[in-house]
């Protein structure tokens, strides 16, 4: 009986141990993809007035996998004031194109050539994206 009792004691002991809840496993976080905002255009008239508003517009598009959902627009005539627009509420998908018309506008003062540069910055509040070298553009 004793041997029984020790018997029956250690099985218990077993199966106790063995209905113990497992740590469960942690989900693992999808790692974020890479995006990469490209500034593809910029759509300014060949010739323009001085004194006269120039709309600032063009394209963007997503050179990547990950989603674009917000970035900062900006622009610049001849190294003077930066304009900067902050667009959000984005869902730009891979080889997706979002056309921009910055609310500011330009007036060129003087006559003959203008460098006129547009980028992007900040996207998805990144310090950088895929690949900076398409981030900007520049027309004259």
């Amino acid at each position: 009986m004793k041997k029984s009792f020790i018997f029956l004691l250690f099985s218990l002991i077993i199966i106790a141990g063995s209905c113990k809840k497992k740590p469960q496993e942690q989900p693992q976080e999808e790692p974020a993809k890479p995006v990469d905002a490209a500034v593809m255009s910029i759509d300014l008239p060949t010739f323009t007035t001085v004194g006269q508003q120039v709309e600032i517009k063009g394209k963007i598009q997503n050179l990547a996998d990950g989603t674009i959902k917000s970035f900062d627009l900006k622009w610049q005539a001849d190294n003077g004031t930066v304009h900067t627009q902050h667009i959000d509420d984005l869902n730009m998908q891979n080889l997706d194109v979002y056309e921009y018309n910055h609310p500011d506008k330009y007036t060129p003062q003087t006559t003959g050539n203008h460098i006129i540069k547009v980028w992007v910055e900040n996207i998805n509040g990144q310090a950088q994206d895929e690949r900076p070298g398409n981030d900007r553009q520049e027309k004259t």
